[in-house]
């Protein structure tokens, strides 16, 4: 249950990711972004209070990773699935490559949706615990989104949702028409929406990167989107 929005700009060479991690009211509360080393590069990035894996980040290359659970896929159970998170931390510190991501490496993983960007384009590597599928997407502005309750429907709501009310009035920047657009109740206050309610769960953050002039900028609101809560914000040089 999250959304991501995407955006790059090939003549400003800027790009950037929202991001709202949707989560049950039982998962333990995240930790805030921090920095930290691993292959000689510098990692920034929140920390999953359960499992200590991560849903999205930064390194000093540049290389931004997210990734949103698949829950329209039925699946034989797992015995002791890898935590999804565990995977992009190991991305990020690059003790793994996209480049290995195949079936035998990724048996043991609940079905996802990975989302790896550059400048350039958008790669989807989506697992549905049987098969990878790699999609590549150039286009300056793209949704994506899960739900537990809604499949893919909640994905189509919520790009309708950008494209008829935000994408027609780029009046602002990347940071805050992301802002903006996720913290919004569009077409109302539920599951639908990209700030998330429900009974059982709800929207628990929202993060943006944004990359430009060889800076990764972060910033990191703990709580739901719509909330009158303070910003955390970071920054990080690039290699």
């Amino acid at each position: 249950m999250c959304t991501a929005l995407i955006y790059r700009n090939l003549q400003t060479k800027e790009f950037g990711l929202g991001f709202n991690r949707d989560e049950s009211f039982l998962r333990k509360k995240a930790k805030f972004p921090s920095y930290y080393e691993s292959n000689n590069l510098k990692i920034l990035s929140p920390r999953d209070g359960d499992y200590n894996g991560t849903w999205i980040g930064v390194n000093s290359k540049g290389d931004v990773y997210a990734i949103l659970n698949l829950y329209e896929v039925k699946i034989v159970s797992i015995a002791k699935p890898i935590s999804r998170g565990w995977l992009v931390s190991q991305l990020l510190e690059q003790k793994t490559s996209i480049q290995n991501l195949n079936k035998e490496f990724l048996r043991d993983f609940l079905p996802f949706r990975l989302i790896y960007l550059t400048l350039e384009r958008t790669y989807l590597f989506t697992w549905d615990g049987k098969d990878l599928e790699i999609q590549q997407d150039e286009k300056d502005w793209q949704v994506y989104a899960s739900s537990a309750l809604h499949g893919k429907e909640a994905e189509r709501i919520r790009k309708q949702t950008f494209e008829k009310n935000f994408l027609q009035n780029l009046t602002h920047n990347f940071t805050q028409i992301s802002k903006n657009y996720l913290s919004c109740h569009i077409p109302e206050k539920g599951s639908l929406s990209p700030c998330m309610h429900r009974d059982v769960a709800h929207t628990v953050s929202q993060t943006i990167i944004y990359i430009q002039n060889r800076i990764a900028h972060l910033e990191y609101k703990d709580g739901q989107p719509c909330e009158e809560k303070d910003w955390t914000s970071y920054s990080l040089n690039l290699i």
